[in-house]
């Protein structure tokens, strides 16, 4: 029974791979031609951390481009970085070029996501092309990603890649895998599946686009950032376009273990983002197949049959996919093909053991649709940042002691108190701002106080016509009323089939007696007869801050999602058990409290005002 089934399973394995093939020859035979009269400005966003074998080569190829106009962005967390001064000299040897360097601050796990999110707030241009710092393309490039653009219902063009120059074993295992494996996957993907998500090789898509899905803020948290940014932009109903352009990742020299744990950290990113397909990748393992077939059957001759058939047809298979994606320095390494699909195997069975992966050194945990976070007290870290608090409180007890003991008398400096005002009444939106603003302070201490700790009762009226106009209105208003620095927020519900309704009426939907539940009924009826690719929506936040004198600040923020059909959770309120977060496979009312507090709309609108409040903090305490 098991040998029947596995022979069933190799040799829908083997018809996996001739369909492939096939697709892989037709998505490459006639390559579009760029559009000579569309060429938008472009702000090329380069995310960089440490140095990649030909680092410089690869930045230099983007700097050759034939393209009218577009200004290069390197962005680092660390102004130590090592790739600082290939990019002052990119600056000296390219002088007529707009590149600029700009150091990110971190805002999330994803360093990745933390640098585009600062460059893309910094970039002069509408259209937006990201590309990892490993890369290297040629002077055609920017026109050929760029072109699919032009049509307004495409949201995102993301490109395929091949691995070149790798210098090790581990580097050829790994060239095989992107070319002959990956690589013909995502064709297959394009035409069987919707093509609903992207790669980081090379990524283009509007600014505009890009702020209703909420920046690159809004996935700070997640692993996978390129999945994410797909998946949101097909959500608003946009189209994401895969080029026929293929960029080149330039390998060098791996270890096993690097690649051990970058492969098994995209494995565990795959299974947790789309679960339901995480199974179908046993498709293309013909030869592991082939292999657990010979096993199981004695071996036979019949085993050995179908191992031999299916070598054969992997090796074929693989050398014609070279021809068309021009990738012929790969067919030298072909003979390692048999080892590197068991080691895909065994990568794929990796991916079901563990949520905990390794991503530049560091250690984190996946949560439902790909959300890190970092290990629990059972890893090596933990508990030396747990004593942390306790030994400082040790030390300064020490210190205290000795001072007395030698007859003197300790100095203790005040630190300064800044008083916050949290425009509330409600004492759990008091401690949610509280924890989401806890690293604003700084040297300061600060007291974050509601409505109701300043003895507030009057009710600011709600009458701007969109959010921003009523969180400016209640932060100036209550500012002023209390002489303190003043946060507040409006948000609300937006659904794409009601023309952005209930939008800024969402508290006020269905009369003024409506609770949460008559506005979730009102809402589920309006959407009963609503297809599932209809009903898209979002959450939207905007946040203000105000000086008494009335200096006023915003940020914005946007959760992006679907309604679903029923109620679905207990946590959270409002509109949350209807809201069907994108990528996240669950509702909000279904999310635990703190994976909401990391990707909701009011956490990106925090995110946004936080260098502002920061500020504003430092200038009222007196730290300039």
């Amino acid at each position: 029974m098991i040998a029947a089934f596995l022979l069933v399973l190799t040799v829908a394995s083997c018809a996996y791979w001739v369909i492939a093939c096939w697709w892989v020859f037709t998505f490459f035979r006639t390559p579009a031609e760029p559009l000579p009269d569309f060429a938008p400005p472009v702000s090329v966003l380069k995310p960089v951390r440490g140095l990649d074998h030909e680092a410089y080569e690869n930045f230099r190829s983007f700097c050759q481009q034939d393209y009218p106009s577009y200004e290069i962005l390197f962005g680092v967390n660390d102004p130590a970085d090592p790739a600082v001064p290939l990019v002052r000299r990119l600056q000296r040897e390219f002088p007529h070029l707009d590149i600029r360097l700009i150091v990110a601050p971190v805002i999330g796990y994803n360093r990745k996501a933390s640098i585009l999110h600062t460059l893309a707030r910094e970039a002069r241009h509408e259209v937006l092309v990201l590309s990892d710092s490993d890369m290297r393309v040629t002077p055609a490039y920017l026109r050929r990603v760029v072109a699919p653009l032009r049509d307004e219902h495409v949201g995102l063009v993301t490109c395929p890649y091949r691995g070149e120059i790798p210098l090790t074993f581990t580097a050829k295992l790994e060239a095989l895998y992107i070319g002959v494996t990956f690589l013909p996957s995502v064709i297959v993907a394009r035409r069987f599946l919707k093509m609903r998500f992207a790669m980081g090789a090379t990524n283009a898509v509007r600014r505009r686009d890009l702020k209703r899905i909420g920046g690159f803020a809004a996935f700070a948290d997640y692993l996978a950032d390129d999945y994410q940014l797909g998946v949101r932009i097909a959500d608003l109903g946009l189209r994401v376009h895969l080029s026929d352009y293929i960029v080149s990742t330039i390998l060098g020299a791996t270890t096993f273990r690097e690649q051990w744990q970058r492969e098994v950290r995209w494995a565990h990113c795959n299974r947790i983002s789309r679960p339901m397909e995480y199974p179908g990748l046993i498709l293309s393992f013909s030869t592991p197949l082939a292999v657990l077939l010979l096993i199981t059957t004695g071996p036979s001759r019949l085993g050995w049959a179908v191992l031999l058939l299916a070598l054969l047809l992997r090796w074929m298979v693989a050398w014609l996919v070279t021809i068309p994606t021009h990738n012929a320095a790969l067919r030298q390494h072909l003979i390692w093909l048999p080892v590197r699909d068991m080691l895909t195997a065994l990568i794929w069975c990796a991916g079901l053991l563990s949520r905990r992966v390794i991503w530049r050194g560091e250690a984190f945990v996946l949560e439902p649709g790909g959300l890190l976070r970092t290990p629990t007290a059972s890893s090596p870290a933990a508990p030396a940042t747990f004593l942390k608090p306790a030994l400082e409180t040790v030390g300064q007890t020490l210190g205290l002691l000795l001072h007395s003991k030698s007859g003197s008398t300790p100095m203790i400096r005040s630190t300064p108190m800044v008083k916050v005002l949290i425009a509330t009444h409600n004492r759990g939106k008091l401690r949610e701002y509280a924890d989401l603003l806890a690293d604003v302070a700084g040297d300061l201490r600060v007291e974050w106080l509601s409505l109701d700790d300043v003895g507030i009762s009057a009710e600011v009226e709600e009458t701007g016509t969109t959010m921003e106009e009523n969180a400016r209105l209640k932060a100036l208003t209550y500012a002023r009323l209390s002489g303190l620095l003043t946060l507040a927020d409006d948000s609300g519900l937006e659904v794409d089939a009601l023309g952005g309704a209930p939008g800024v009426q969402s508290a006020r939907w269905g009369g003024p007696e409506a609770n949460d539940h008559d506005r979730i009924a009102k809402l589920l009826e309006m959407m009963k007869d609503v297809p599932p690719a209809e009903r898209g929506a979002q959450f939207r936040c905007v946040i203000a801050i105000s000086t008494p004198q009335g200096e006023v600040h915003t940020s914005e923020g946007v959760c992006r999602g679907q309604i679903a059909y029923e109620p679905r959770g207990t946590h959270g309120f409002g509109y949350d058990p209807i809201f069907h977060v994108s990528g996240l496979r669950m509702t909000l009312a279904e999310a635990a409290p703190h994976i909401k507090n990391r990707i909701s709309h009011r956490a990106q609108a925090v995110e946004g005002i936080k260098p502002v409040l920061r500020r504003l903090i430092a200038r009222e305490g007196g730290v300039q």
